[in-house]
């Protein structure tokens, strides 16, 4: 489960913490990605004072290779096949963001979160992340036209053989080595993982 909250400070700080709690008390929905964002979803509606949550919410299975996941308007995870290729996750119906409207109303739209399934052959390595890691500008002139997110396909198929956090190290240094600084505007999460 990954997760990213709209806006910064003690708002989103609580927030987290409420989703935390949600999440916790989810009991056997957490079996399952699209019952437990429509959950969470149904929680958090009206309690936020306007800010919405960005989430991505995945199982793996091992003894059938399946990732099983459901997306709430979050950035799709990075695949990489242990030949280097990368692609991103199929995200049909990315859905929208947690909080925003009620299950009622998500109910009558297409939009509403779903469970999407995948197999992924063995080696083959997921990279999950928050917007803060694409939506990365140059330090000293963030006007230039090229954010982090059109650099990542040109740099990630190199970091292809590299273990998990070897490829996150790499990744977030250089990610500063690009902005030019070390210090952001939004939080950078990355979370790498190997099936």
């Amino acid at each position: 489960f990954l997760s990213d909250v709209s806006g910064h400070g003690i708002p989103a700080a609580f927030i987290t913490s409420m989703l935390k709690s949600f999440i916790l008390q989810a009991g056997p929905l957490r079996r399952n990605p699209q019952e437990l964002l429509r959950y969470v979803n149904q929680g958090l509606y009206g309690q936020t004072a306007g800010n919405f949550v960005t989430a991505f919410y995945g199982i793996y299975y091992p003894s059938t290779q399946k990732l099983i996941y459901a997306n709430a308007a979050h950035n799709s995870p990075y695949l990489i096949s242990p030949s280097g290729e990368i692609s991103l996750l199929p995200s049909e119906g990315r859905g929208l963001p947690l909080a925003a409207f009620d299950n009622e109303f998500l109910a009558g739209l297409k939009n509403y979160y779903s469970n999407q399934e995948i197999l992924l052959a063995p080696q083959t390595k997921l990279l999950l992340y928050t917007d803060g890691l694409v939506e990365a500008a140059h330090f000293e002139d963030p006007a230039q036209d090229k954010t982090f997110e059109e650099v990542i396909p040109e740099i990630l198929p190199a970091f292809g053989h590299l273990h998990p956090k070897e490829i996150v190290s790499k990744l977030f240094e250089s990610l500063i080595q690009f902005r030019g600084n070390s210090q952001f505007e939004d939080d950078v999460c990355l979370i790498c993982m190997e099936v």
